[in-house]
């Protein structure tokens, strides 16, 4: 893969803010004046990137509603990159499982998707996708101040790039914005599968295909969560290593 070793390094700074760094503050003893404000600006940072993994879950909810016959109410994205596709789906518990099951899938096939546009160079195919589905979300879905500002300020940031052809920022914006997707798709599928085994009644996605299926919420966090580790496996096997 072109550039390999810039993969591998915002790989480990994307683990380092996304995995690392919330642990190592979660000791007070690292929370001291200066090093919590640039924590705190840092997970800002963070929060920004992983909204685009949010909008891309969300969708993937509100696209297979499309596809299934329905149709998509709103998209709400929150500071806390947490995110709700509100749908209206024909009432079938098989369409309903599959609007739930979409949402984790589709990042995680998204992630798959990025790393193989990485592996033929196409960088600005990259952050030109992450401009159409942040456009067409923001035109016709998201509603919430919060996300439709995000949206926005997504959009100025990214086009400015692409507009402005900085080539470098467009190498290194792409593959940051992969990495983000990829493992912002493991991490929050591991949040679910712990969730789903300690307060099943509030695991998102995971008691919504319980409800509609009747296999616990447990199995499924356990499906989300393997699911997006295989394309982890996946993308390093086939596209990185």
């Amino acid at each position: 893969m072109p550039n390999i070793y810039l993969i591998y390094t915002y790989m480990a700074l994307v683990i380092f803010v996304f995995i690392a760094l919330p642990i190592l503050f979660s000791f007070p003893e690292a929370r001291t004046g200066g090093l919590l404000t640039v924590y705190r600006i840092v997970r800002k940072a963070e929060t920004f990137a992983a909204l685009a993994n949010t909008l891309i879950h969300e969708l993937s909810h509100g696209l297979m509603a499309i596809v299934t016959g329905g149709k998509v109410h709103k998209i709400t994205l929150h500071r806390d990159t947490s995110g709700l596709a509100i749908t209206r789906t024909k009432r079938s518990r098989t369409i309903r499982a599959l609007v739930a099951y979409a949402g984790y899938t589709g990042s995680s096939a998204a992630a798959v998707g990025l790393f193989y546009l990485l592996q033929q160079g196409d960088y600005q195919t990259i952050l030109l996708i992450f401009l159409g589905i942040t456009a067409v979300s923001s035109l016709f879905w998201v509603r919430n101040l919060y996300g439709f500002l995000w949206a926005v300020s997504f959009l100025l940031v990214i086009g400015y790039i692409v507009y402005k052809q900085y080539t470098v920022l467009i190498l290194h914006v792409s593959i940051f914005f992969s990495v983000v997707v990829l493992v912002d798709s493991i991490t929050s599928a591991w949040t679910i599968c712990k969730l789903s085994v300690t307060n099943r009644y509030e695991a998102g996605d995971a008691t919504s295909l319980a409800e509609a299926t009747f296999i616990s919420a447990a199995v499924w966090g356990a499906v989300f969560f393997g699911q997006a580790l295989y394309a982890g496996y996946y993308v390093m096997k086939t596209f990185v290593l």
